[in-house]
């Protein structure tokens, strides 16, 4: 069923500083980002891109397996920031669940609560990662057949 709209605007920002995400207190980094006005978060704790991609690797805390009771996930609740969820880490372009299988953006829903998710990310530059367009076609079309508002 979809959301009700909000009347509050998306101020989303993706990541945090190095430094306060290696805390990994989830409580005091999602009231930073509460007090500056900020209503969603893209969980991508990548420091470094270039030559090579380096990341902290806390993705993983914000998709499934996951509970609700998670301190990302409580902490996230507590301060009213919703989950802008990593489209790549749900589906990675070559793996797209079969028909009858565990869906992940599902087990996400159930640890955020559908008002915790304020929408999935495609996949991020696909040509240049190599994923094709059928793949984010199936992305869409995926995410649309599990809720239609997102």
């Amino acid at each position: 069923m979809p959301s009700a709209a909000r009347a509050e605007p998306v101020v989303a920002v993706s990541g945090v500083p190095r430094d306060l995400a290696q805390t990994r207190d989830w409580d005091r980094i999602f009231a930073d980002l509460r007090a500056n006005g900020v209503t969603a978060f893209f969980p991508t704790f990548q420091y470094v891109e270039q030559p090579e991609a380096k990341s902290l690797g806390f993705e993983t805390e914000f998709v499934p397996p996951c509970k609700p009771d998670a301190p990302a996930f409580a902490a996230m609740r507590r301060h009213g920031i919703r989950l802008l969820a990593p489209g790549g880490l749900l589906y990675p372009a070559d793996a797209m669940p079969a028909a009858g299988e565990a869906d992940p953006l599902r087990a996400l829903i159930a640890c955020t609560g559908r008002d915790g998710i304020a929408g999935v990310v495609a996949y991020d530059e696909p040509p240049h990662q190599g994923v094709k367009l059928s793949a984010s076609e199936a992305l869409y079309r995926r995410v649309k057949a599990i809720d239609a508002s997102l």
